[in-house]
């Protein structure tokens, strides 16, 4: 039974452990409430293009196809939670999964996209 208890404890430990490290794809609505909190990043991992037509404010740039990339998404602290997204949901799915593998354990997806934001009537930015 003591045998039991253990083995119990420790796939409960290692779920827990594995929640912790899992990022999530949130809908528009609740990504806009998350990132206006102050404690966050917001990532835009879109061309330079596309970002210079349009984007959330307070985003910086990290393109998903640049080849710095991975130098410039992991210089972002791992204890912050970290909202991405692109024009569509793709490329910052695909982000999001990176980070994960690399150790960090708050990151989220929007669901949709930029697109979405947009198609929500949300305000965006321009340079």
């Amino acid at each position: 039974m003591k045998f039991l208890a253990v083995v119990a404890i420790m796939l409960l430990s290692v779920s827990v452990s594995w929640a912790k490290r899992t990022g999530k794809d949130i809908d528009v609505k609740t990504f806009k409430q998350k990132i206006a909190k102050k404690e966050i990043v917001l990532v835009d991992v879109r061309t330079a293009k596309e970002f210079a037509e349009g984007h959330i404010e307070g985003a910086m740039l990290v393109n998903f196809y640049g080849t710095n990339f991975e130098r410039n998404i992991t210089a972002i602290s791992k204890k912050t939670p970290i909202y991405v997204y692109c024009r569509s949901g793709n490329r910052s799915g695909k982000a999001m999964q990176f980070l994960l593998k690399k150790g960090y354990k708050r990151v989220f997806n929007l669901v949709g996209g930029f697109k979405a934001w947009e198609e929500a009537k949300n305000g965006v930015v321009t340079e």
